[in-house]
């Protein structure tokens, strides 16, 4: 028999993380996905009667996520784990009631971040500590994640690269303009700006609007602010106003 008490999750958020990313490695992967969500969810998202009120498995309507059978108290980084998942199952599948959940569970992880900056792993008073893999890595990295996913999450007015496919090496913002290199030639990324484009280029070649985002091109939703890019031969590039 394996060792449960020892049983997290870690594993199970972090493969249907891959799946969603590698649905070519699984046909059945939405089914997959739902079922690892749902088992950390009943698993890990459960009250923890030796923890009090700081450890209940709903709180203010967000489901908290503890680490593992072997030690519950309920922490933010694996909430906010949990809920980086299930936005990005929402921007895959257009599921409303992940999003909702994502972003409630993600507001309630911001309450571990203290005004200066300092990141306690849990919310009780009796034990919060820093661990600093769980404030510095994994809690910042799941945010960013979120924040790629559902763009829309991002400061309105504002430019920022939200998400890479490859790695941003270089960026300039500027009100009406911003320049980027990626390591690679050929990426995709996902902007929020604070101005509408009139002019996106590729080492100073013109990338045409599109409608297909498979394509290379952008696609620029007036609504969000949400803009989608995917160039294919050069590196360096420049979103720019009209």
């Amino acid at each position: 028999m394996p060792d449960l008490k020892n049983l997290n999750q870690y594993s199970p958020m972090e493969t249907a993380r891959y799946l969603m990313e590698h649905p070519e490695a699984n046909q059945d992967w939405r089914n997959q996905v739902e079922k690892l969500v749902e088992f950390v969810e009943r698993t890990f998202g459960v009250d923890y009667p030796q923890g009090g009120s700081n450890n209940q498995g709903k709180q203010w309507s967000a489901n908290v996520i503890s680490e593992q059978l072997h030690y519950m108290p309920k922490m933010g980084s694996h909430t906010s784990r949990y809920a980086s998942v299930l936005a990005r199952w929402a921007e895959l599948t257009g599921d409303t009631a992940a999003r909702d959940k994502a972003f409630r569970s993600f507001n309630w992880a911001t309450y571990m971040c203290r005004d200066n900056g300092v990141v306690n792993d849990q919310p009780s008073l009796a034990h919060a500590g820093i661990w600093f893999s769980d404030g510095y890595g994994d809690y910042i990295r799941h945010f960013m994640s979120g924040i790629g996913a559902i763009p829309e999450w991002a400061p309105t007015g504002e430019n920022h690269i939200l998400r890479s496919s490859s790695i941003v090496c270089h960026v300039a913002y500027r009100l009406d303009r911003i320049d980027y290199r990626t390591f690679d030639l050929e990426a995709t990324e996902v902007l929020r700006l604070g101005f509408e484009p009139g002019r996106v280029t590729a080492s100073q070649e013109t990338l045409e609007r599109q409608t297909d985002p498979n394509a290379p091109g952008w696609i620029y939703n007036s609504k969000t602010g949400v803009l989608r890019l995917r160039h294919t031969r050069s590196n360096s590039i420049e979103v720019a106003a009209r």
